[in-house]
């Protein structure tokens, strides 16, 4: 029976090809022995072409900036081939796609010579199961889903019309459950409570100051400009004048102010003071009256043109994740887009926890909609959802 038949009624899904281990994969890639065969494996392992788009390419499909490629795929409104998606290239794809398109235009082989050769690679990795280019577009689907990546982004990839077509590649192993379990059940040992992401000790890290800062960080966001410098120069005091600068530096660095100001990196603070021609050590004096702080970062925000986020702007935020969150399932790469979304907007950072939960009830709102999504192509009301697509 071939790959993409239905079994066991007219709705069931189609049979999913063993794709090799990650272990597998590597021996596969470790056995090229040509720049060849290492175009061609390493090729589908990292993109999940189908082997016909990879035979196609030549340089007018290379995005080299964007480090993508541009795939002419199955289907489309105007006959074969003419749908059109990018996919993302690894590091050693570009390398190796770079080496080759600089001596010639067009792929090196055709199709069957390329399905010929991922067999005498598999033939010498001693890989009994067996190893089309297809089923290394399996593998390659199967390791993005169990690396996070999200299945609207894994089907957008692979070109994949139905989300039931790319839902095949679900099926983890035990052993993949298992180890998703315990990494996202518990962290450090430490039972996380619902609507958490991180422990009490990554909360503390991430509402304060790093341990240090670079060099090119601090000439970058704690140099005074001659406007900074007009503003400081308003508090007649050292020790007010060095917890503004603080705090403005600050502000610019990580989107947000953090409570303890004594436990700034001490080269943040020497800077800023030989800058400003005060003692570091007069740091210590500031902020004595809680409100003076609270007045100096207003004056701060004033300063930077940033505002608190109110409710309409945490709607909109949140409307935001919910998208990330339906390409990335990573909770701390949402966290830094949202960081990285609220400093661009001039937003400052709320706390911790106000933004970890916003991150969670995007991850949720994202679980839901795609089950929603399969639900739409699995659960069809006793009828077949179509012809099986060819993935």
């Amino acid at each position: 029976m071939t790959e993409g038949a239905r079994t066991g009624g007219r709705d069931a899904l189609p049979i999913r090809p063993r794709a090799p281990t990650a272990d597998e994969a590597d021996r596969l890639a470790n056995a090229c022995d040509t720049p060849t065969e290492q175009l061609i494996v390493w090729t589908l392992l990292d993109t999940g072409l189908r082997v016909g788009e990879l035979c196609d390419l030549d340089t007018k499909d290379v995005l080299w900036q964007q480090r993508q490629l541009r795939v002419r795929g199955k289907g489309g409104p105007y006959g074969k081939k003419s749908k059109v998606r990018v996919v993302p290239m690894s590091r050693r794809v570009r390398a190796l796609l770079e080496h080759h398109f600089a001596l010639r235009e067009e792929f090196p082989v055709r199709k069957r010579r390329a399905q010929g050769l991922v067999k005498e690679v598999a033939n010498r990795a001693g890989l009994t199961r067996d190893v089309t280019p297809h089923v290394l577009r399996h593998t390659f689907a199967a390791t993005a889903l169990q690396k996070g990546i999200s299945l609207a982004t894994v089907q957008k990839i692979l070109g994949h019309d139905r989300l039931q077509t790319t839902a095949i590649y679900l099926n983890f192993t035990d052993t993949h459950i298992q180890e998703e379990f315990e990494r996202k059940w518990s962290r450090r040992g430490c039972l996380l409570m619902p609507g958490q992401l991180f422990s009490d000790a990554e909360r503390r890290r991430l509402g304060g100051f790093p341990a240090q800062v670079s060099h090119e960080d601090l000439v970058t966001y704690y140099t005074l400009t001659r406007s900074d410098r007009a503003k400081v120069n308003q508090y007649p005091d050292d020790a007010g004048r060095l917890g503004f600068a603080l705090q403005l530096g600050t502000l610019r660095y990580l989107g947000f102010c953090p409570d303890d100001l004594g436990a700034a990196p001490g080269e943040v603070v020497r800077f800023l003071a030989e800058q400003l021609k005060v003692p570091p050590e007069g740091l210590s004096a500031y902020g004595r009256r809680a409100q003076t702080r609270t007045d100096h970062f207003l004056a701060v925000q004033g300063h930077l043109g940033y505002r608190k986020a109110g409710p309409e702007e945490r709607e909109r935020l949140a409307r935001w994740l919910l998208d990330r969150a339906l390409e990335h399932d990573r909770p701390l790469l949402l966290w830094q887009l949202a960081c990285e979304k609220l400093a661009a907007d001039k937003l400052v950072r709320p706390g911790v926890t106000v933004l970890e939960r916003m991150v969670v009830a995007a991850r949720r709102g994202a679980g839901r909609e795609t089950m929603k999504r399969l639900a739409a192509v699995l659960d069809g009301p006793g009828r077949a959802p179509g012809p099986p697509a060819h993935p």
